[in-house]
């Protein structure tokens, strides 16, 4: 499924970097809220990897990301909760880095609604009885891991990079487009 977010990442000192990925808004009456925040290391640019320098660079990270959607009440409708933790290699060839990575991941989903249907009166034929159910259900993803491999395209201060994620029972396709300023 197609999915637009925006993204701001800010380096830090020794090769660090901090994410976060903010989208609120109003869908026919519900709110929508979706919110990341990631932490990645160059572990290259660390003070003590001066002293052996690789030739790759490698970085760990881990990220967390809630989204909801709440009823025009507040009534919280779907929550979700995923988390992953991974490691990525790449080499920077100037204009083109090819990256591949592996991680751990995990991914929590809650549902709660209350479901209207109607069923066929059987002692009053021709009229229906309107029935509600309520629905609490709690998934977990059975995805634990994924591998990752991808490239990035740098064009001055604008980048495009794509990915594709082996993961267990499916894959995923991400393609990015931004600016950064380094």
């Amino acid at each position: 499924m197609p999915l637009a977010i925006p993204q701001l990442n800010v380096g830090l000192i020794f090769g660090s970097e901090i994410c976060i990925r903010y989208v609120p808004f109003t869908f026919k009456g519900s709110r929508v809220d979706f919110l990341g925040l990631g932490l990645k290391q160059n572990i290259n640019s660390l003070p003590f990897m001066k002293i052996v320098p690789l030739p790759v660079d490698i970085a760990i990270g881990g990220a967390i990301q809630d989204f909801g959607i709440k009823d025009s009440i507040g009534y919280k409708i779907i929550a979700s909760h995923t988390w992953n933790l991974q490691m990525i290699v790449s080499k920077n060839l100037i204009v083109f880095e090819p990256m591949a990575g592996f991680g751990f991941e995990g991914t929590r989903v809650h549902f709660t609604y209350e479901f209207e249907y109607e069923i066929p009166d059987t002692l009053n034929l021709g009229n229906k009885i309107k029935m509600k159910k309520n629905v609490d259900v709690e998934l977990t993803a059975q995805n634990s891991y994924r591998a990752i491999l991808g490239a990035t395209f740098k064009l001055g201060i604008f980048f495009l990079h794509y990915d594709y994620n082996f993961v267990p029972h499916y894959q995923t396709h991400n393609l990015i487009a931004g600016f950064t300023i380094r």
